[in-house]
């Protein structure tokens, strides 16, 4: 029984992170609120949480997805899945007409604010590559 149950489990993650790669986010957030009352691992449930948190903003819910993102920072500092979620609360303050503090995120993430330890990893690279060319292309329209 206890392996059926591990096996749904997993199934409805899948099912979930299909959605969202599929850009239904409203069902994506439906399905993660469901199995976050399951029993998840700690790996599974931060993965549940990042992909929550981005659906959130993603479907036009920036404040609850801001607030899940800060969240997510907090109870998860040293995730790889920070810098994204970083890049991705800059966009959504942007787009809220949080100028100042999209700006101030994108550059905490540029000169690698949140990075625990000063840890170089490829995703916190690539992340402030697609930051500044964000922060370029917008001083750019602005001229």
């Amino acid at each position: 029984m206890d392996a059926y149950l591990k096996l749904a489990r997993m199934a409805q993650f899948e099912i979930a992170r299909t959605r969202f790669a599929l850009g239904q986010w409203a069902q994506a957030i439906d399905l993660f609120n469901r199995i976050d009352l399951l029993e998840l691992g700690a790996e599974d449930r931060e993965t549940l949480r990042f992909y929550r948190a981005k659906s959130l903003v993603y479907v036009g819910e920036r404040g609850k997805g801001l607030r899940a993102i800060d969240g997510f920072i907090a109870e998860y500092p040293n995730s790889s899945f920070n810098p994204e979620l970083h890049y991705e609360k800059a966009r959504a303050q942007i787009s809220m007409k949080q100028m100042d503090q999209g700006r101030q995120t994108l550059t905490g993430l540029l000169e690698m604010g949140g990075v625990p330890q000063q840890n170089m990893t490829s995703e916190w690279v690539e992340w402030r590559r697609m930051s500044g060319n964000f922060l370029a292309n917008y001083y750019f329209e602005c001229w």
